[in-house]
């Protein structure tokens, strides 16, 4: 007779991904809870019992599931937030890259009074490469009062430097820089399918800017649009704004996603500064928070950790009251990849891995007709 094979670790722990998201992509209620607390215990359980190897074929895939089912935090859903965390140091800057105070930050927001912040955060190479075009297509056709806030993450001590070389000049446009050191993330991220793992802190750069999206909320107190800065913005919001206004958070939302991490996607969010809107930006922040923290601690991040917290804290304010939630058109921005650019019908336009850049028209230097 044959000798059964053994399932490999990593098909096991995918199968408990599955089975978690499948749960985690319903309603939630105190059975399902239970049973999410247990699928994650059980994978806990297994892999201690069955170490693999450095060596395993399956390795990358084994962490990978792992990993994405550790940054599961159900307890956290379903319980009152501790009190936050002061907020860590943040630096302003005009367009021009004089430094502004936060007391001048938010008179100058109240001055102008914006119908919409557009928030991005992005390191410095992304910054550089992208902000410029960005910031150019919004001032070109956004068509409500706004104003554009571009964080560059590690970027404290360098505005002037950043300004310049996106080289906007224009009264719409505010930057940010936070004191991140890259140095100091010691984790590694393992994606599917990847044979090695990324050791640079790409996980952080994708949660920074929901790590600072409820400072905006509560400083300014205007709704937030928080975009990738690798898109582009292709029509007007007014007709978009008037659909939500009744509304305390919008996602990008992919309806036939199967997956934790599939379900919500981070490239495009609006938050409006309700005490719904707002509880969504604490918890957002405290469940990043932990599993940014709890990564660190078992040395490897879960890839699109910032799309898992999104779907936590989406269900965090279903359990805890009655939102008002709802989800972004088909065609306000495009979930499939393009390979260059090429005419398309979405409002906001994402290039994605891969994207030929040289496909994009020359990036203008930030010429806007009057404000409506």
């Amino acid at each position: 007779a044959r000798h059964q094979t053994a399932i490999p670790m990593a098909f096991r722990l995918q199968e408990i991904y599955m089975a978690l998201s499948t749960l985690l992509l319903s309603t939630l209620d105190h059975h399902k809870v239970a049973q999410i607390a247990e699928w994650v215990a059980l994978a806990h359980t297994i892999v201690a019992a069955q170490p693999v190897p450095v060596g395993d074929p399956l390795y990358h895939s084994t962490q990978f599931y792992l990993m994405s089912i550790d940054a599961i935090n159900i307890q956290a859903v379903t319980q009152p937030m501790p009190p936050p965390a002061p907020w860590p140091a943040i630096e302003f800057a005009s367009a021009t890259g004089q430094a502004m105070d936060s007391a001048a930050v938010r008179a100058y927001v109240a001055a102008r009074q914006p119908q919409l912040i557009f928030y991005s955060a992005a390191d410095p190479v992304y910054v550089t490469r992208h902000a410029r075009r960005y910031v150019s297509t919004l001032l070109q056709r956004c068509d409500v009062p706004f104003l554009v806030i571009v964080q560059v993450i590690g970027g404290m001590g360098r505005l002037p430097e950043m300004a310049h070389t996106i080289g906007i000049d224009d009264p719409h446009l505010i930057l940010a820089a936070d004191d991140f050191q890259p140095d100091t993330i010691r984790a590694i991220t393992w994606k599917i399918n990847e044979p090695t793992p990324i050791r640079t802190p790409l996980v952080y750069y994708q949660s920074a800017r929901f790590l600072w999206l409820g400072y905006l909320l509560e400083q300014f107190n205007t709704p937030v649009i928080v975009a990738d800065i690798d898109q582009l913005l292709q029509r007007g919001l007014r007709d978009l704004l008037e659909g939500f206004a009744q509304c305390d958070v919008v996602f990008h939302e992919r309806p036939h996603g199967v997956k934790i991490a599939d379900r919500l996607i981070a490239n495009l969010l609006l938050v409006y500064p309700t005490a719904t809107g707002r509880l969504f930006t604490q918890f957002f922040r405290y469940y990043l928070g932990w599993a940014l923290q709890n990564a660190e601690h078992r040395g490897a991040y879960a890839y699109f950790l910032d799309q898992c917290a999104l779907l936590m804290a989406r269900h965090h304010l279903l359990w805890m009251g009655q939102p008002r939630l709802d989800r972004f058109a088909k065609l306000d921005i495009n979930t499939g990849m393009y390979g260059a650019y090429e005419e398309n019908p979405f409002r906001f336009f994402s290039f994605y891995s891969g994207f030929d850049m040289a496909s994009l028209p020359e990036a203008p230097r930030g010429e806007r007709p009057n404000d409506p």
